[in-house]
């Protein structure tokens, strides 16, 4: 474990709690049935986590219906698959989660998270290999940083570089 490894899941830990204190606070607030919750959440995650730490440009990142978040290569490649829950939820529809990864031969990882518990699956053509699961409230720096380390945009876009 590197010591960049390690500061990276500080940064990511830290953002993905204050992203779910953030939700347990709006949520007070905000209960609209079917408008509030998971949408918010997502964007939550990928713009103050996947943009702001693990450093992927808006213009490779994708939402959609079916796939939450596909976060694509230069050549518009998925890459990763991110399916979000409501906090809280757990990580409900696995199958049809696991299920969907054979629709992009190009994706390299496949996540799926409630913000608490997170699962990330390598993808070996249409299937999915080996399985790494994190849960935030029981985890340090150095396990949130090997889990996100191979996520970071520096691994598959060109353009992106460390400073």
């Amino acid at each position: 474990m590197s010591k960049e490894e390690t500061i990276l899941g500080q940064k990511v830990l830290d953002k993905v709690r204050e992203v779910l204190k953030r939700y347990e606070n709006y949520g007070k607030y905000l209960r609209f049935p079917y408008e509030w919750g998971e949408r918010a959440f997502r964007g939550w995650l990928v713009y103050e986590v996947f943009h702001g730490v693990l450093r992927w440009p808006i213009k490779y990142i994708v939402f959609g219906e079916l796939f939450d978040v596909l976060f694509v290569d230069e050549y518009i490649r998925p890459k990763i698959y991110l399916e979000t829950k409501r906090p809280g939820r757990g990580l409900a529809e696995l199958d049809e989660f696991k299920a969907r990864v054979r629709f992009y031969g190009t994706l390299r990882y496949a996540i799926i998270t409630d913000g608490f518990t997170w699962s990330r699956f390598e993808v070996l053509g249409e299937k999915l290999g080996a399985q790494e699961t994190v849960s935030i409230d029981k985890v340090d720096s150095i396990l949130v940083g090997k889990f996100f380390a191979p996520l970071h945009a520096k691994n598959f876009l060109h353009e992106v570089f460390e400073r």
